[in-house]
């Protein structure tokens, strides 16, 4: 059996590996790899390469490295906040579809910054249109598997809402961010029918809203979750 101490202190880790990898996303997946915001999907694969790619090589391909290495940290957190809500459900069906939301979101935040790394390594060696069209695939897998999040991002939501207990593990509002978070994340579908305008890939609302909301998810729970992990160590270090 692991000491109460010892698993006390990686749930620490576990509920710190969500806002470490927040902070390393925005640094260096939106500043450094330049996605704040990111190329425009007007762009040929001529104009992507001299927009983006050449002038911009190494930022892109150390941010989207760094992103890769980073990424797992939201499968832990998702682990840890999954099991938070695991032990105040008797059929954790929450829990199970906010871990596995998680998980593949984790897989998702690892991979696809390995193909836009892949798109800046072969620069100058593949064609352009060979490096337009991994870029642009990238971006639809990217979009187009946000059903993964929507789920872990709704459990949650739906958990607030519903987990009266006392103490609460989240406040009554972080439902309402939850919810918030899938609602802005659900036009990412049409993504694929505009280039321009607030639902293309840098746009208003499946860009700036979707992100920013998704940002204020994360920060809402991961307070609540470092709270609840210093009260259960607190409660156990009591019983001592």
């Amino acid at each position: 059996m692991i000491s109460e101490k010892d698993n006390n202190y990686w749930q620490k880790i576990a509920a710190w590996c969500g806002p470490v990898y927040a902070a390393v996303f925005i640094i260096f997946w939106g500043v450094l790899a330049h996605n704040l915001p990111p190329p425009s999907a007007t762009f040929g694969p001529q104009e992507l390469m001299d927009k983006y790619y050449i002038p911009y090589h190494d930022g892109i391909l150390l941010g989207n490295v760094v992103s890769c290495i980073f990424g797992m940290g939201y499968c832990i957190w998702s682990a840890q906040l999954g099991i938070m809500m695991w032990k105040r459900e008797k059929y954790p069906i929450l829990a199970w579809t906010q871990i596995i939301g998680g998980v593949l979101t984790g897989w998702v935040l690892t991979e696809v910054p390995a193909m836009w790394a892949t798109c800046a390594y072969m620069t100058g060696t593949l064609s352009a249109e060979h490096v337009w069209a991994l870029h642009t695939e990238a971006w639809f897998i990217w979009t187009q598997t946000v059903w993964i999040t929507w789920i872990q991002v709704f459990a949650a939501g739906v958990f607030a809402f519903l987990n009266h207990g006392e103490p609460r593990l989240f406040p009554k509002w972080c439902g309402w961010v939850g919810m918030a978070s899938a609602l802005t994340i659900t036009p990412w579908f049409l993504i694929p029918y505009h280039k321009t305008g607030p639902f293309s890939i840098g746009g208003l609302i499946t860009f700036w809203a979707a992100y920013g909301a998704w940002i204020l998810f994360f920060v809402s729970f991961s307070i609540p979750m470092l709270r609840g992990v210093e009260k259960q160590a607190k409660y156990d270090a009591s019983r001592i």
